[in-house]
């Protein structure tokens, strides 16, 4: 090649004149750039530490490549194929568990063999010119997708084995068999299945180590750096839809947790909603000064507090109520730094949805009751009937004038059952005007006694707000008196050195977005740790300000697309995506 572009060089017209016509960096001659006709019509030789290094890489890379391709081949063919064909070893699982356990083992077996075919024929022929980067940049997006795929199930895949190897004793010893087979080498099936996580770390850096060591003038040079900066941003990619996809196990597991009974039919888990974390802490109790363990689920939408029966990650919960993360806010109290106070405008219209189903399947359960109850003396009274009935049957083949007698006493019985049924009808239509009446009267109750209830709530506030404002106050105070103090010792010793001065606790936020805060103001203890209170209170803020900030994203982009605002009411269960 380099005496071809010797030849080149001397035969081209430019070359006999001494140069290019255009000057440009772009411009051949020869069949080379312009940078390599710059030093006699030849590239600068790569040093021989450099060559060896470049050498040894690329060995590594398909190496490392082979050895991946045959851990995907040994899951495939040895661990999941015997599972799914009918032999031997069909029925050990079912079908959905080895959808679980394996994901798309099969698609990334395909994906790499391939990969490493090309990689084969690139590097088989490998030279100080030879280019690698254009055999990765094109692979780049179907890495992402497919790996996204596997990383979102891998949390699943784990749960999945470790369930089988507990309780399935005949997966068990399928899983010896297949360890100690000629093809597997020993390798369990958990080292198999972290393998595609491990992977795409390994490419970027083996690529960035193979830039580092391509002198730029290289052509493959801006290749490589293209193919380092794609297969980092794909690893991002996955390691991020990992990370939600663990999230939303983690969700799944606490709703799984917290008991059917105090949900009503409510359901953690939602297609626009995120988990942003679960803090463990207690209610504090102001009348009895006691303290119970509560979890508070902190979501992208909305607040769910629940209390706690036992410790660690199998706690029993016990839903409580949830609020909207546009009016909630949390502060720490300014006596204790160990606690700190949410409050919320109100809980979730949601939730009051489903306590009214709840109360709609109590009334049915009651009438399901009641109807039984109907049914069963209803079928006693027709065995009754029946058996009068053989008995009067065996009277009358006796005594035929009895049986004229009987007949005479049936007509005066279906007259009287008619002018029974009219007098019934009247009465039920007095009954149900008269339970008309009552469930008005019992609505004006309840109005009267949620009026009441709201009252006491604000009055509640006003106490709690009062109380933190005094605080405030205090807290002015001791400024005032640590100023003085502070001036008189800079008076008496300028020379000595002073404290930081400690930021004071802003009181609880009485108004979000111009709404006045109201309903639920609730008291938390976050252990001893004042740091970690600060920190919980930081979490639960941001969430609720990264709420806003998506509301009103959601909100701009509506308009802009000439959305009314009707229509925008319509659509603000779908704000908080």
């Amino acid at each position: 090649l380099r005496r071809r572009a010797r030849m080149g060089a001397a035969q081209s017209p430019e070359a006999q004149h001494g140069g290019s016509s255009g000057g440009a960096s772009g411009s051949k001659i020869g069949g080379w750039s312009l940078s390599a006709a710059l030093f006699g019509g030849e590239r600068p030789a790569l040093s021989e530490e450099a060559r060896e290094r470049r050498r040894h890489i690329v060995e590594e890379i398909l190496s490392t490549e082979c050895t991946y391709v045959d851990s995907m081949r040994v899951l495939d063919s040895v661990y999941m194929k015997p599972l799914q064909a009918k032999g031997a070893h069909h029925g050990i699982v079912d079908d959905r568990q080895v959808r679980v356990v394996f994901n798309n083992i099969e698609t990334l077996r395909n994906l790499h063999e391939t990969f490493l075919r090309d990689l084969t024929s690139v590097i088989s022929t490998w030279q100080d010119e030879t280019c690698l980067g254009p055999t990765f940049t094109p692979l780049c997006q179907l890495f992402v997708s497919v790996y996204a795929q596997y990383a979102n199930g891998y949390a699943l895949q784990l749960q999945a084995v470790n369930h089988l190897n507990e309780t399935n004793s005949k997966w068990v010893a399928f899983l010896h068999a297949c360890e100690g087979s000629q093809e597997a080498q020993h390798h369990t099936l958990s080292d198999l299945l972290i393998r595609p996580i491990q992977r795409l770390p390994r490419y970027v850096l083996l690529l960035q180590d193979l830039v580092k060591h391509t002198p730029t003038w290289h052509p493959d040079y801006g290749n490589l750096a293209v193919a380092a900066e794609k297969m980092q941003l794909v690893t991002a990619t996955v390691n991020a839809k990992a990370k939600d996809a663990e999230l939303l196990l983690k969700l799944v597991q606490l709703d799984e947790r917290c008991s059917a009974s105090s949900k009503g039919g409510l359901s953690f888990v939602q297609p626009c909603r995120r988990l942003v974390e679960c803090v463990e802490v207690k209610k504090c109790n102001s009348k009895s000064k006691s303290t119970k363990p509560h979890s508070l689920i902190v979501c992208s939408d909305v607040l769910i507090v629940c209390s706690r029966d036992g410790k660690g990650e199998n706690a029993q919960l016990r839903f409580k109520w949830l609020s909207d993360m546009l009016t909630t806010r949390a502060e720490q109290c300014p006596d204790n730094s160990t606690t700190f106070i949410v409050a919320c405008e109100q809980e979730d219209k949601h939730l009051l949805k489903f306590k009214e189903k709840k109360r709609g399947k109590e009334e049915a359960r009651l009438e399901k009751e009641a109807r039984l109850e109907k049914e069963k003396a209803e079928k006693e009274k027709a065995k009754e009937k029946v058996d009068n009935h053989k008995v009067e049957k065996v009277k009358a083949e006796k005594n035929p004038e009895l049986e004229k007698e009987k007949e005479k006493v049936k007509e005066r019985q279906k007259a009287q059952k008619e002018n029974d049924k009219e007098k019934e009808k009247t009465q039920k239509e007095k009954e149900k005007e008269k339970e008309k009446e009552q469930r008005e009267k019992e609505k004006q109750k309840d109005n009267v006694q949620k009026e009441k209830e709201k009252e006491k709530q604000q009055k509640e506030k006003l106490k709690v707000l009062k109380l933190l404002e005094n605080g405030k106050a205090s807290n002015d105070k001791n400024k005032e008196k640590t100023k003085k103090e502070e001036e008189d010792t800079k008076k008496k010793a300028p020379d000595t050195p002073q404290e930081p001065k400690k930021k004071p606790l802003a009181p609880v936020a009485t108004n979000v977005g111009g709404t006045p805060m109201g309903a639920i103001i609730t008291k938390f203890a976050a252990g001893k740790d004042a740091v970690e209170c600060e920190r919980i209170v930081s979490v639960i803020n941001n969430a609720s300000a990264d709420a806003v900030a998506r509301k009103k994203a959601w909100d701009q982009a509506l308009l802009n697309k000439g959305k009314s605002a009707a229509e925008l009411k319509e659509l603000d269960g779908c704000a908080l995506m």
